[in-house]
């Protein structure tokens, strides 16, 4: 297994909301391999003094579209929680991702960060799990990441995941080759 994200405890400095419905936080990475995301750690917590919240650990795109999420129990101080996903997703190599978590209710939230060149996007959203509300953002990295299993692309086949490829037709005849997928800026092979 690999991660992208995040993995070290942060320690260098905090952000906080103490009101908001939804609020989100979210580190800016990129996919150092194509691979099947399987689970999802954040260094996280709610605003001090109020208790822990029911939430989610989430994947959203580089434009803020929800990819994935999984409930969790988000802390009252700060620790590392990981959810394993229902949802695994597929992402191709150099796909730009924003990797964090959304809690449920008004508690708030409280986010330790290391001082690094990352976007660390935080704000709130009345969708809960929904898209990422970039409401403002900062030159900081939060303890993020996600647990991926390399490879091309995979399917499904009701037991297992396998390695899915598509059949060209050559002009004489039908050849099975990795499929090409768009990471956001160009298309790329999905192996």
């Amino acid at each position: 297994m690999s991660t992208v994200g995040y993995t070290t405890t942060p320690t260098n400095g905090f952000t906080e909301d103490a009101s908001n419905t939804g609020d989100q936080v979210a580190g800016k990475f990129t996919m150092p391999g194509a691979g099947v995301i399987t689970s999802i750690s954040c260094y996280c917590a709610t605003y001090p003094g109020q208790g822990a919240q029911t939430g989610y650990l989430c994947i959203w795109s580089s434009a803020g579209a929800l990819l994935t999420s999984q409930s969790a129990t988000i802390p009252s101080s700060p620790a590392w929680v990981t959810a394993t996903l229902n949802n695994n997703i597929w992402l191709a190599s150099g796909t730009v991702i924003y990797i964090g978590w959304q809690i449920t209710g008004t508690h708030g939230y409280y986010c330790k960060h290391d001082t690094a060149n990352n976007d660390l996007t935080f704000g709130h959203s009345a969708t809960i799990p929904g898209a990422l509300a970039n409401t403002s953002s900062t030159s900081a990295t939060p303890g993020a990441y996600a647990t991926y299993s390399p490879g091309q692309a995979k399917v499904w086949n009701g037991t297992a995941w396998v390695a899915c490829g598509v059949l060209v037709w050559t002009g004489s005849y039908w050849q099975l080759v990795a499929p090409k997928v768009w990471n956001g800026t160009t298309w790329v092979p999905g192996g």
